[in-house]
């Protein structure tokens, strides 16, 4: 698989992971979608997406390392998730 292919499945799998974890069916389809500002994201729905994602993508999530900006939206979420496998 091509990177961007690679990017695009991650981006779709944490949409999917996000609107699952919010409750919020339509972010699935929404990477841009702020899930801070439309008041999607309360503190245990980020708790289970922070442990999906370390589940789902071997890495470690620091929350005292991160800004808000990092769980803004799904895209954030896959950059922030891309950042840290390349990091190891």
């Amino acid at each position: 698989m091509n990177p961007t292919a690679d990017h695009r499945v991650m981006l779709e799998d944490i949409c999917a992971i996000a609107a699952r974890v919010c409750q919020a069916p339509e972010v699935a389809g929404q990477p841009d979608r702020n899930l801070y500002e439309d008041q999607l994201m309360d503190s245990l729905a980020f708790l289970q997406l922070l442990y999906t994602l370390e589940d789902r993508y071997g890495v470690e999530i620091y929350p005292t390392r991160l800004c808000q900006e990092d769980f803004a939206s799904p895209r954030h979420i896959a950059a922030l998730v891309e950042r840290l496998r390349c990091q190891g």
